[in-house]
Formats: structure tokens, sequence, C-alpha cells
């Protein structure tokens, strides 16, 4: 499985202190499921252009000044301030149309992965395109309740089941 790739400026990189994408990739293949697009970010244009380069076909697509790609809308939510109960809403674009998305913050909730137990703050996404709701494509963020908020486990639902997924390393916060 190949998956895509985001290029997001980091806040305080000078390029967008939102934390804006600039450029999102997707390159998919799995099965019979085949996608190579890119999309290309214009906020002061409020406009995103995006090239299908199995389809060879390019389109331009109004956007809000607050949207995001899927990988970018994370890092907007981690420097969020999350309050269960409450919802936050953005505008996320997947090189085929713009989502009005709510990110609920459900609840705080202690979980064990092979890390060990983190205290975490739960954020589930929820789809809409003009106004229908998306039965796939919700996803489900457990965020370190810390300063950090690490993406802890995600999961996603697909029409075949559902992808989690784990944080199993690393050495970015203090012990």
């Amino acid at each position: 499985m190949t998956t895509g790739r985001n290029r997001c400026s980091p806040p305080g990189s000078g390029a967008d202190p939102q934390g804006r994408p600039k450029l999102y990739r997707e390159k998919i293949n799995e099965g019979k499921t085949h996608t190579w697009k890119e999309a290309r970010f214009d906020h002061k244009r409020l406009k995103v252009d995006t090239s299908d380069f199995l389809k060879k076909t390019e389109k331009s697509d109004p956007i809000s000044a607050r949207t995001f790609d899927s990988l970018s809308s994370i890092y907007f939510l981690r420097s969020s301030d999350l309050l269960p109960g409450e919802s936050l809403f953005i505008d996320m674009f997947d090189c085929k149309r713009l989502w009005n998305t709510e990110a609920r913050v459900l609840r705080r909730e202690e979980i064990s992965t092979p890390l060990g137990r983190f205290k975490t703050i739960v954020v589930q996404t929820l789809l809409k395109a003009e106004g229908v709701s998306t039965r796939t494509g919700a996803m489900t963020v457990w965020l370190s309740d810390d300063q950090l908020r690490i993406p802890v486990r995600m999961t996603t639902r697909l029409k075949l089941g559902e992808i989690t997924a784990t944080l199993v390393g690393g050495s970015y916060w203090p012990q």
C-alpha cells in the first residue's frame, strides 16, 4: 500500500502561521483502487487547483479561509482548545470536494498502548458534503491530554471495516 503525503507549513516557519497546507499529494495503490492526485492550495485567492495524473484532468475549486487537508486538519486540532462536549468546525478538501467537518470533542479517556498508559482527549470528525453526512471517512483521534497533544491512536471507518493506528514508539516527550 502506498499512501499520500502532505506538505504543510508548520506554525512558526514564517510560511503560514495557521499551518494551512500548500501542497497535498495522494498516491494510493490498494487492490483495484489506484489514485494519483495533487492539490495546490492558494489561500490568498481562496482556490485549490487539483490534478488527477491518472485521468489526466485538472480542476479548480473554491475554498474557505479555514480549509485544510486530512493531515493538516489534525495539526489544527492539536493547536485548538479542546473541551469535552464542544465542537469545532473546519473545512477539509480531499482532492475531490470540500467537506464541512465537525470535530466533536467527546471525552477524556485513559488508554493503554505498547508505550504505556496515556491520558487522552478523544475527538471524532464527522464529514458532511452539501449538508449530507457520510457513513465512511469519520475518524476518531486520541490526543495526549498534555501540552504536546500527540496523536496516540486513530481509527477510521471504511466500507469494508475499520482501520486503527496506534503509536508504538518515539522519544518526543519528557519522561
